[in-house]
């Protein structure tokens, strides 16, 4: 992981991150440090966090979009193909059904383990050629904010990959991965504003 560099002020944190600023906030959230910044538009918000416990990803949206847009993207296998891809499934029940086929035969499965509509979705995540044990957790959350909705990705249980080279490769490539889809969201929920 790289080392930490916290600002302390709007200004510091301007130079050291190269944008213009309007607002900056650090805070803590449970083991993570959160740097975000809203940019002068009011519109965009970056947000770079950093998780004391290597064994999570987080990531932060911001949506110029209602709870309810963004909760029907996310569960609706329909809106669920126009970004992500064609055949994700992400039932919306307790025992839902997870599935995420991608790539030259790969496949992602998991179980709805808890749901509270319209706010979070846990589900479990597993790997077609992860071993049986090998499973990982995430964690979908919404909250209104204004008239935009944040969504929060937590993605852990990095753990149960005992080997630790193996572990920081997945953790990097679905970094990668959660980097690509979630601006993909964006677009699909802001094209009607």
């Amino acid at each position: 992981m790289e080392s930490e560099r916290v600002c302390t002020n709007a200004m510091e944190c301007s130079n050291v991150y190269k944008f213009d600023y309007k607002e900056v906030m650090i805070m803590r959230y449970k083991s993570i440090k959160i740097l975000s910044v809203i940019l002068l538009s009011n519109i965009s918000s970056i947000t770079f966090a950093q998780a004391n416990n290597e064994n999570i990803i987080y990531k932060k949206l911001v949506l110029k979009a209602t709870k309810e847009k963004v909760w029907s993207a996310l569960t609706n296998k329909n809106e669920l193909g126009k970004w992500w891809n064609s055949g994700v499934r992400l039932e919306p029940y307790e025992g839902g059904q997870f599935y995420e086929p991608w790539g030259d035969g790969q496949l992602a499965t998991g179980k709805v383990i808890e749901l509270k509509m319209y706010n979070f979705i846990k589900f479990t995540w597993q790997e077609k050629c992860w071993n049986s044990s090998e499973k990982t957790l995430c964690k979908l959350k919404l909250r209104t904010n204004g008239g935009t909705t944040i969504l929060e990705v937590n993605h852990s249980g990095w753990k149960t990959f005992k080997e630790i080279d193996n572990r920081k490769k997945l953790i990097e490539g679905f970094k990668k991965g959660w980097g690509a889809l979630l601006p993909k969201l964006k677009k699909y929920v802001e094209s009607d504003y």
